[in-house]
């Protein structure tokens, strides 16, 4: 049976997660969504280490910008859902992270929050599997 798990934004809305093992074997650009990179404790409560959002395979490939943070700090496993909404998206994850201070540098891996809440530099996931040369394949063809 697969785990289900809610998570409660600042705002006090909660979202519900499917928990994955970490990293999970998820295919890039198939799925966006929001995620929770989290690490469970001996007790069973979840701590999260990171949260973001877009392209749900992003955080489990070792060209993510945080992969190495997320493995310093001991994941164990991927809270995700689906999305499509990129704003939509975007809104969920600054919610979640007023609510998750643990998820903040220095415990976690998400930059910190400024005075009104949101987050100083929040970049989206990158989509790994689209290379420098396939960007400039993209632009060359616009040009033409």
């Amino acid at each position: 049976m697969t785990e289900h798990v809610e998570w409660t934004g600042g705002s006090g809305r909660t979202y519900t997660f499917v928990v994955v093992p970490w990293p999970a074997p998820l295919d890039f650009g198939v799925v966006d969504g929001n995620y929770i990179c989290a690490r469970q404790t001996k007790n069973g409560e979840w701590i999260p280490v990171y949260i973001g959002e877009g392209d749900l395979a992003a955080p489990c490939a070792e060209s993510h910008p945080n992969f190495d943070q997320l493995v310093e700090r001991d994941v164990t496993h991927l809270h995700c859902h689906i999305n499509d909404d990129p704003a939509s998206r975007r809104r969920e994850a600054h919610d979640l992270l007023s609510g998750h201070a643990l998820a903040l540098m220095p415990t976690g891996c998400n930059d910190p929050l400024d005075g009104s809440g949101r987050v100083l530099r929040f970049p989206a996931a990158k989509r790994p599997h689209v290379g420098v040369r396939a960007r400039a394949a993209q632009r060359e063809r616009r040009r033409k």
